[in-house]
């Protein structure tokens, strides 16, 4: 996967040119040592990859305005349904730090930030190093690894 991802930089100079300013929040997965957690961005310019999943009728992990605090602390890898675990594997095993999850990333329980945040996913998932897209599961529970 890293011999491809660097592939398509190399290649698609239209796809991906310089490393973008972080979206309002990211998950910062750090490495393998870190506990996973929100990070509110100041504006820093660095690579992060973008998560597209299905909802389904399973409401995965979210950030609500009485969560938000906790969820900057951190988050147990083990809280995180099976298709959020994967990205934070996949995001940590290509060597960048910080990923973007809708549901985490965006208040859901705060109106005006939900409306100015789900405006501008078009611009996070465009200025994203790379978007992993799981739409043929059901829910978040189901993961994207897995025999093939």
């Amino acid at each position: 996967m890293q011999s491809w991802l660097e592939q398509c930089i190399k290649s698609h100079h239209s796809c991906h040119s310089e490393t973008s300013q972080l979206p309002t929040r990211v998950i910062h997965v750090g490495s393998d040592e870190n506990v996973p957690r929100l990070h509110i961005s100041s504006g820093e310019s660095v690579d992060y990859i973008a998560l597209s999943h299905v909802w389904g009728d399973f409401h995965p992990l979210i950030t609500t305005k009485a969560n938000l605090e906790q969820r900057q602390r951190g988050i147990s890898l083990s809280d995180f349904p099976k298709t959020f675990q994967d990205a934070i594997i996949l995001t940590r095993s290509l060597g960048i730090e910080y990923l973007w999850i809708d549901s985490l990333c965006i208040i859901q329980d705060d109106n005006l930030d939900w409306e100015t945040e789900a405006a501008r996913m078009r611009t996070v998932y465009s200025h994203a190093l790379m978007t992993i897209s799981v739409n043929d599961a059901k829910d978040s529970r189901e993961g994207f690894f897995g025999p093939r």
